[in-house]
């Protein structure tokens, strides 16, 4: 970490280097896809409880680091897919 970047700045650039790498990649684009199909088959805020119960079970953190998630992690954060069934949610 540079010393002469702030934590904030550096956060920053973390999460849009993160979403750089991830916002094509087509395995995190076939994910909401994936969540958009199966929310017109059940309900998307049943899909949240479940998706976080998921989460809950396996002890994964809901909000991991976006730059280790970009390069370790098959799925989009559970965050992004919660938001993103929410939003379906409410259409």
């Amino acid at each position: 970490m540079d010393p002469m970047i702030s934590p904030a700045e550096q956060a920053a650039r973390d999460e849009l280097s993160a979403y750089t790498l991830t916002h094509g990649d087509a395995d995190f684009i076939h994910q909401h896809v994936v969540d958009a199909f199966a929310a017109q088959h059940a309900s998307a805020r049943a899909m949240v409880s479940a998706l976080v119960r998921l989460y809950e079970d396996n002890a994964a953190t809901l909000t991991p680091d976006p730059l280790h998630s970009a390069f370790h992690d098959s799925h989009p954060p559970a965050a992004l897919r919660v938001a993103h069934l929410e939003g379906l949610a409410g259409a």
